[in-house]
């Protein structure tokens, strides 16, 4: 019998160095495919508030207001009822240094991370949204007043032309009206008044027209600013990048996890070959 001792050990150890770092990096390489161990996924998406134009204070959700609804019971009986066929995931949100709001959403299925955080984020606008819609009533009730006004302008320019009914009503007058002053000797002082009143009538009807023109103009830049402001000034609470699967990443079982379980498949295998040749020396 071969005497076993420390010194007998380390030289095994060193003749089959190679070959356990062979297999530590072989085991390395295929344990996360041999799924083991069940892979868990996680996406952290940072959530933006709304906003609204200064003059009209509208209430949008802020961070205590979405954690308030996040964790109530209400909450997880709409996403249960919301995401058919789909587990919902884990999820928390938490506001770091700077202010900014970060959901954390996790689960074993990246498709139910996916249908998760859309149905949160559609439910957290809702909120939103109805907020901002009693803003756009008041809005709306402005728009009309100022769509009449653009009306009146737009249609009040009939009234100044004449018909011919007017022009008819104008000859008639003018023919008294050369009547009452066919006695005057000087023909040119007859259709004087006549010319003088054309010219202002024009003079008039111009400087009219443009002032008409400019306010229909103006009529029609604040409605285009209300119209806008409905449009681009008011949004809902939002991620600030849409949800994708791309985002989504594993975090447990981690490459730490991994190291460790490729290093205990090294020690087995240098246990099992000691354990050998321990056999071998005693016989």
């Amino acid at each position: 019998m071969n005497e076993f001792t420390l010194l007998n050990t380390l030289n095994i150890i060193k003749r089959h160095l190679l070959i356990t770092i062979a297999i530590f990096f072989a085991a390395y390489w295929v344990l996360p495919s041999l799924n083991i161990v069940e892979n868990k996924y996680k996406v952290e998406k940072i959530i933006k508030s709304g906003r609204h134009p200064i003059e009209f204070n509208t209430p949008l959700l802020e961070f205590p207001d979405i954690n308030g609804i996040l964790i109530s019971s209400s909450f997880s009986s709409y996403l249960n009822k919301t995401i058919k066929g789909s587990e919902v995931s884990s999820f928390k949100i938490t506001e770091n240094d700077i202010g900014n709001m970060i959901i954390t959403f996790q689960n074993t299925n990246p498709d139910s991370i996916v249908s998760t955080a859309k149905a949160v984020m559609q439910r957290l606008q809702e909120f939103d949204n109805i907020s901002i819609q009693r803003q756009f009533d008041m809005i709306n009730e402005i728009l009309d007043v100022d769509r009449e006004i653009l009306e009146i302008l737009e249609t009040s320019d009939g009234e100044y032309m004449f018909t011919d009914e007017n022009i008819e009503e104008w000859a008639n007058q003018q023919k008294k009206y050369d009547l009452a002053i066919q006695d005057m000797e000087d023909f040119n002082q007859k259709y004087k008044l006549n010319l003088v009143s054309l010219m202002t009538y024009k003079t008039n009807d111009t400087s009219r027209r443009v002032a008409l023109e400019t306010e229909i103009l103006n009529q029609k830049k604040i409605i285009a600013k209300w119209e806008a402001m409905k449009k681009d000034d008011f949004t809902t609470v939002s991620y600030l990048f849409p949800v994708s699967k791309n985002d989504i990443s594993i975090y447990y079982p981690n490459p730490i996890i991994f190291f460790g379980f490729s290093l205990l498949v090294a020690f087995f295998y240098n246990l099992i070959l000691l354990s050998y040749k321990y056999r071998e020396s005693v016989k």
